[in-house]
């Protein structure tokens, strides 16, 4: 969070004095937005509309603090969201996941083999009904290890897509799997 003191628009308005006024920005997805500044912060209602999708959003700040807000598409339907970026996960959770993981790979015979340890980083996009596509192994240890890695990555099941102002969307992910071989 930052505090906004001045502001001049692109027009050399002086918009923004000593705390209070109104603000034009981009939010964090590159959006223009136009809101209320009080003491520094975003107060109130701040608006939105992406170029060329139809879509119209209003967000809620407090003290520069999101509260909510409510997205309407070119259809007039209305969407509310507590979030502005709820980031994608596995269907069970991290820890369901990473114990799935472990689990499959403990009992590699490969990883019994060669006794390797260390991490296997992958990318991978989670598309917006939560498949995951486009995975790839960015630094591996092995590669039949990595190879088997990633397909129990690619079996791990559906994942929560990510979603920005309550609206699905594809996002790109990556993620480190440590492997520990015993002895």
């Amino acid at each position: 969070t930052y505090k906004i003191i001045q502001f001049w628009n692109k027009e050399r308005q002086h918009k923004v004095i000593n705390g209070n006024g109104e603000f034009e920005s981009y939010d964090i997805t590159g959006i223009p937005t136009i809101g209320q500044v009080k003491n520094g912060f975003k107060d109130g209602e701040w608006t939105g509309s992406p170029e060329y999708t139809g879509l119209k959003f209003t967000d809620l700040y407090k003290n520069g603090k999101f509260i909510s807000g409510k997205i309407i598409d070119s259809t007039g339907r209305q969407l509310s969201y507590k979030m502005l970026i709820n980031e994608g996960k596995p269907k069970k959770g991290f820890q369901e996941f990473q114990s799935h993981i472990s689990n499959v790979l403990m009992k590699s015979q490969i990883v019994n083999a060669t006794k390797l340890s260390g991490k296997i980083y992958f990318l991978f996009t989670v598309e917006k009904d939560g498949s995951l596509t486009n995975l790839k192994v960015l630094k591996g240890l092995y590669e039949k290890l990595d190879q088997e890695a990633l397909n129990t990555l690619k079996n791990s099941g559906i994942w929560i897509p990510a979603k920005i102002r309550g609206i699905e969307i594809a996002k790109e992910h990556s993620l480190p799997i440590v492997i520990t071989a015993f002895n």
